[in-house]
């Protein structure tokens, strides 16, 4: 799954959601891979925060493995899918003082390189 913006206001597509960019008007990217039933590979570009949400029924993931989300190169152990086979991580990248910038919405779950959900 490809997907690129420049506002997040045009920020979903399919299970990935942008919930933050480096700077708005610039294009982020994101390219997301489901790898077998346990692990999803995340690339982005330009972007402080993201989502990835599988609604009910529709989650790839086995339902009694922990799923491993790969951030940009960082894995990390989530979660296994609920019951409903639903699915999902949050994350947000900190600043190099460790703080999220302020412009950027509230983390839901966590934040990278320490994403729980």
């Amino acid at each position: 799954m490809h997907f690129a913006t420049k506002t997040l206001r045009y920020n979903r597509i399919n299970w990935v959601t942008v919930d933050g960019l480096e700077e708005h008007w610039e294009k982020g990217r994101v390219d997301a891979v489901v790898k077998g039933d346990a692990s999803v590979e995340v690339k982005t570009s330009k972007i402080t925060a993201l989502t990835l949400n599988f609604d009910a029924g529709h989650s790839p993931f086995h339902l009694q493995k922990k799923v491993t989300v790969t951030l940009d190169g960082t894995p990390f152990t989530t979660s296994t899918t609920r019951l409903d086979r639903s699915f999902t991580a949050a994350s947000r990248r900190r600043t190099a003082s460790g703080r999220s910038r302020k412009q950027q919405p509230p983390p839901r779950l966590g934040c990278w390189p320490s994403a729980t959900v």
